[in-house]
């Protein structure tokens, strides 16, 4: 007697509604198809339950793998509170030189000691933690420095523009520290003998 909409397919029908008590159950069946159009309507402009259900799925098959130490802020990594350092102090220094590396010139030998100092690190740990960190920062600071060197002498035209004796090659200073050496590679490496500083014979 009712159509999809929950109205009488007809006149007849109309007639047999209102002429039997049977209004109570129309309105009933009324609000039932209304709800499921409301719920229909819903379902198609919001995820549902299964895309929800695929979507977690995917997340726990594939999740985000965690950050390493080097690649957090300063927040993320909880340094902040000093027992955080003195839980981790290796940690602390591999996040110190990898911020070093980002352009952060705070990062010295004299602010790293003072960190682990306040933090309750041993003196002796102190000492073994921030002599490696110090010659690992010297190599690094050592490298740009002779990438920079390159960069100028080639940009100078330094480079195989001296045919005189150069001075033997810069050896390593007492903390393993070779800039002057990297300079002179960089400058002279191609055309002088780094034991004389003579120039090589073709």
């Amino acid at each position: 007697m009712l159509d999809e909409n929950g109205e009488p397919i007809n006149t007849d029908a109309e007639a047999m509604i209102t002429g039997q008590d049977f209004r109570g159950i129309v309105k009933n069946i009324q609000a039932d198809i209304a709800s499921a159009a409301e719920a229909e309507e819903e379902a198609a402009t919001t995820p549902g339950d299964a895309e929800g259900s695929l979507e977690a799925a995917e997340a726990s098959a594939f999740p985000e793998p965690p950050k390493s130490i080097t690649e957090m802020t300063f927040e993320e990594t909880g340094f902040s509170d000093p027992a955080k350092i003195a839980a981790n102090p290796q940690d602390f220094i591999e996040f110190s030189i990898a911020d070093l590396k980002r352009g952060n010139t705070n990062v010295t030998r004299e602010n790293i000691t003072a960190a682990l100092g306040q933090a309750g690190v041993p003196l002796d740990q102190i000492r073994t933690l921030v002599d490696e960190a110090m010659v690992r920062i010297n190599k690094m600071q050592e490298d740009e420095a002779a990438r920079q060197a390159g960069l100028d002498a080639i940009a100078s035209g330094v480079v195989n523009t001296n045919t005189g004796n150069v001075g033997k090659r810069p050896s390593p200073n007492m903390l393993g520290g070779d800039i002057a050496g990297r300079k002179w590679d960089a400058q002279y490496s191609q055309t002088h003998d780094p034991e004389t500083g003579d120039p090589l014979v073709n």
